[in-house]
């Protein structure tokens, strides 16, 4: 098997990234009436000198879903962080807490940045959903078991993490 089958394998052919894929087209597809899809444009022909970002990004098919998408989680990452430093910080005892509630926000945060260089990826929208349903799978349990203190939706944090790191590998094709 070839360098090149295998990161197929991995990104689009096993069950997992089959099933997360489908889970976030499924969320993209919800999402999509409440958030405004651009509509494409015409890609100019190629220029010699190099665009400036901003132009680089406008070039990309779905730019500004996940610019959006990225303001609304890097607001929600910030949120959390100041509710977590305000009240699970402050509380006696519990480390354990304390470690997973930082854990997750760090990791939000993390990737609401990485959300922002989506449009400049070959696949935007694969790269983009993984990322996103990578911060709801495990960034999502995470908080909810430091906030409420129950694990019940703790089996979903490694598809999460999973999610994440195909996210980052998509980058590379």
């Amino acid at each position: 098997m070839s360098f090149t089958d295998s990161v197929v394998y991995i990104l689009k052919d096993n069950p997992v990234s089959q099933s997360t894929i489908q889970i976030a087209s499924s969320v993209l597809n919800k999402a999509s009436g409440w958030l405004p899809v651009p509509k494409p444009q015409e890609i100019p022909a190629p220029v010699m000198t190099p665009a400036p970002l901003p132009q680089l990004f406008k070039l990309a098919s779905y730019s500004g879903l996940f610019i959006r998408l990225a303001g609304i989680s890097g607001a929600a990452a910030v949120g959390l962080g100041a509710y977590g430093a305000h009240s699970i910080m402050n509380e006696e005892g519990n480390e354990h807490k304390k470690r997973v509630f930082e854990t997750a926000n760090k990791y939000h945060f993390y990737h609401t940045i990485a959300l922002l260089a989506v449009p400049l990826c070959h696949y935007p929208l694969v790269t983009g959903s993984l990322f996103s349903a990578g911060i709801l799978m495990f960034c999502g349990p995470c908080y909810y078991m430091s906030i409420t203190g129950k694990d019940q939706l703790r089996k979903l944090t490694p598809f999460g993490g999973v999610c994440l790191i195909v996210g980052w590998l998509s980058m590379m094709i």
